[in-house]
């Protein structure tokens, strides 16, 4: 089962995600569709912009309330364990100040044998 995403829909919406998935196949703005247009972005400036520390918390929070509204007992423990996992890295990034990790010097060493 997969779904395909296509950025671009015929309601001409800005941020609009038309699925082909048959019970999702309708227009969508918001939830992790958008997190799935940003993740290009935030790969290539992860590190270098202080934006990209609210990345992940974002995407933990965004994730979590589709799994409460699941049925079952794994999924909503899943959803807790996101929304705790957001707010612990939102108190972290928060009490650190946002600031990014100094740069990692990092040189590959080949040797041959």
């Amino acid at each position: 089962w997969k779904r395909v995403f296509v950025v671009g829909c015929h309601c001409k919406r800005p941020g609009c995600v038309r699925t082909s998935d048959p019970v999702y196949g309708k227009c969508t703005l918001g939830g992790q569709e958008n997190f799935e247009i940003v993740f290009p972005w935030y790969q290539k400036h992860r590190g270098r912009e202080a934006w990209t520390l609210g990345f992940l918390p974002a995407l933990c929070l965004a994730l979590a309330p589709p799994l409460f509204m699941m049925g079952g007992l794994t999924r909503p423990i899943v959803g807790g364990l996101l929304v705790a996992i957001g707010a612990w890295l939102l108190f972290s990034r928060h009490r650190q100040g946002w600031k990014l990790d100094a740069p990692v010097e990092h040189e590959a060493h080949l040797e041959e044998t």
